[in-house]
């Protein structure tokens, strides 16, 4: 008797956290992403309710088979929300509607925008690197309020040296294909009201093929000869920056990401000079690789500007 009765207790208790489930999420302001504190969530047809914290972060406990939820603010538009199947795997987002103007007074309220909270990924594609024939794109993943790590790839298309020649009418440029990896870790030293202002440390990494580097002899002004050979190499390095991110106008998801920084990023494995045997004479050919350092994938001054979104 007393096995069968301790054996109907852990019936009742599995059949009870069965029926039983919980619903967790965020509540928001409409317009500007703001998270609400003291949202009241009330499951429908039940006695069960939440407040949301000062993160905007709710978890209601809601018995199987009712699948509404009411949220309710003073000025704000009440939401009625039907839950789907499987919402205890994940969070939920509401966002409440000002039912008047926000007055100066309740904006300065709304200082802890929830955008980096609720959202923890952002993906976005490099502008400024289109120029130099590279397409760039950056991954970020938030891990707290201050701390996110990430990855900015860059492949080469078809680069090419900003130091060009000009010998019989032709123009002489070296041309390269690679790629540029560059795992960050970044810390924000500010990120309210959709903007965060950050510092970041990275270590670059990537492969390079020249095939085409140009070497050029000079004797006087006239008289030019010029070689090419391939080379391909690996080379890595270190950099920090500073910069922010900031939401593009009122877009739920859109953002901009600016940083300015310094970096070492050498070309490896490439000589300045080479000689060539001629009939009765010798001459040495150069190359010049000040570009790679000045405005090529080892800019010792980079400037970054990406536009992409966060999820």
């Amino acid at each position: 008797m007393k096995k069968q009765f301790i054996l109907f207790l852990f019936l009742m208790l599995a059949f009870g956290l069965y029926a039983q489930k919980q619903a967790s999420g965020y509540v928001l302001d409409k317009d500007s992403h703001a998270a609400l504190e003291g949202v009241e969530i009330r499951v429908e047809g039940e006695k069960n309710m939440a407040l949301t914290n000062k993160n905007g972060e709710f978890a209601v406990e809601v018995l199987r088979g009712r699948r509404r939820l009411i949220f309710s603010k003073d000025n704000y538009t009440p939401v009625r929300y039907s839950l789907k199947p499987g919402f205890q795997r994940g969070k939920i987002r509401i966002y409440l509607e000002s039912e008047k103007p926000v007055n100066s007074y309740s904006k300065k309220r709304l200082t802890n925008d929830s955008l980096f909270l609720t959202y923890k990924n952002a993906v976005s594609l490099s502008v400024i690197e289109l120029f130099a024939v590279g397409i760039g794109l950056r991954y970020e993943r938030f891990l707290a309020k201050k701390h996110a790590v990430g990855l900015h790839t860059t492949y080469y298309v078809r680069g090419m040296s900003s130091s060009m020649y000009f010998d019989m009418g032709y123009s002489i440029v070296s041309t390269y294909t690679g790629f540029k990896m560059a795992p960050f870790y970044r810390f924000y030293l500010k990120r309210k009201k959709t903007m965060g202002f950050f510092l970041d440390a990275k270590v670059p990494f990537g492969y390079f093929y020249f095939d085409h580097l140009e070497y050029r002899y000079s004797r006087g002004i006239s008289s030019h000869l010029n070689m090419s050979t391939t080379r391909s190499f690996w080379t890595w390095g270190g950099g920090i920056s500073v910069g922010f991110m900031a939401r593009l106008g009122k877009s739920k998801h859109g953002l901009l990401n600016f940083s300015l920084g310094y970096q070492y990023f050498p070309m490896a494995e490439v000589p300045k000079s080479i000689d060539k045997v001629y009939p009765n004479v010798t001459l040495t050919h150069e190359t010049d690789i000040n570009w790679w350092k000045e405005s090529g994938p080892g800019a010792s001054f980079e400037v970054k500007l990406t536009l992409g979104g966060i999820f």
